[in-house]
């Protein structure tokens, strides 16, 4: 028999369960709350904003590659509006620079 510590599968547990209330959560807020243009616009700025928050930090401290590759892909974005494509485009741009350089 393996002696393991309950004390991290405890915790993986809870942290599963917070995890699934968290997002299921959402579901049932969205259908309580009704559809309106201004929550619309809300949760279409909302998504924007969270790449924003997640994007400047790692933007500050990276290298010049890595701004080169965000400025790629935020120049596809400006230019065809697809997000996809500016992050497929940003990805593999740093990728091809990473290898060449």
């Amino acid at each position: 028999m393996i002696p393991f510590d309950v004390a991290p599968m405890a915790a993986v547990a809870v942290m599963t369960i917070v995890t699934y209330l968290t997002r299921i959560s959402g579901v049932f807020i969205m259908a309580r709350a009704g559809r309106s243009r201004r929550l619309e616009i809300f949760c279409h700025a909302l998504s924007g904003s969270v790449i924003v928050a997640l994007l400047v930090p790692v933007i500050a401290s990276g290298d010049w590659i890595f701004r080169l590759a965000v400025a790629m892909a935020g120049a596809v974005m400006a230019a065809t509006g697809n997000s996809l494509l500016a992050m497929v485009t940003g990805a593999a741009a740093a990728s091809v620079f990473r290898l060449w350089c």
